[in-house]
């Protein structure tokens, strides 16, 4: 099919064991309809974006370029692990989804966008149980799994306190609309937890892991 040379290839939704496509880093993605009605969350990934043909519509493109781009930065990448640090973010996704749709329901309009006082009061009481299973729920995981995270070179301790930090940070804002932790938070961690908590920010091949000492 012709169009822009950065546009993906792949159809979507991705299912959650695609690997077609070497620079591929997953992303559940929480989307709602008009009404602001979150629907059933869907894989992405990372590195999908929209954007607009030169003749008019839309077209999902990689925010890494062509096809050699996203080659060179998969196999820039491959010494650090990548495809182990995927494994490990649809795993660990997969498990929590339900208290992240629990979260994600209590924070919509927690600041009185489009909801009765009714909605916004409820929800309001919801957030901080929200909060701590879904805190439970990925310490729990981590600890569980600690094999799988190990595999792809993250350190356990640091994934948890950084998911923490971040969670503070995610709940505390006015208006949340996307499940994402803030960069300046995410990147104060070694480059395994970048890719894992926000894997958008490794698309600067700088970010690849640095060699022991």
């Amino acid at each position: 099919m012709n169009g822009p040379e950065d546009r993906c290839p792949y159809p979507r939704p991705f299912p959650a064991e695609f690997k077609a496509c070497p620079a591929f880093l997953p992303r559940l993605h929480f989307a709602t309809d008009t009404r602001g009605q979150r629907l059933k969350p869907s894989w992405t990934c990372a590195h999908l974006d929209t954007a607009q043909r030169e003749n008019g519509g839309y077209y999902g493109q990689c925010l890494l370029g062509i096809q050699e781009q996203r080659e060179r930065w998969a196999n820039a990448m491959a010494a650090g692990q990548l495809g182990a640090v995927r494994d490990a973010r649809v795993a660990l996704s997969e498990a929590i989804r339900p208290q992240v749709e629990r979260l994600m329901q209590a924070v919509a309009g927690k600041d009185g966008v489009a909801s009765t006082r009714t909605i916004l009061v409820t929800r309001r009481n919801e957030l901080g149980p929200a909060v701590v299973a879904l805190e439970d729920a990925f310490e729990s995981f981590v600890d569980g799994h600690l094999d799988l995270f190990r595999n792809a070179g993250i350190d356990p301790n640091q994934l948890v306190a950084c998911f923490a930090e971040g969670m503070r940070e995610f709940v505390s804002r006015p208006l949340v609309k996307e499940w994402r932790f803030d960069a300046d938070i995410v990147s104060r961690y070694p480059w395994p937890v970048i890719a894992f908590l926000r894997p958008d920010l490794v698309r600067e091949v700088g970010l690849r892991p640095q060699p022991h000492e």
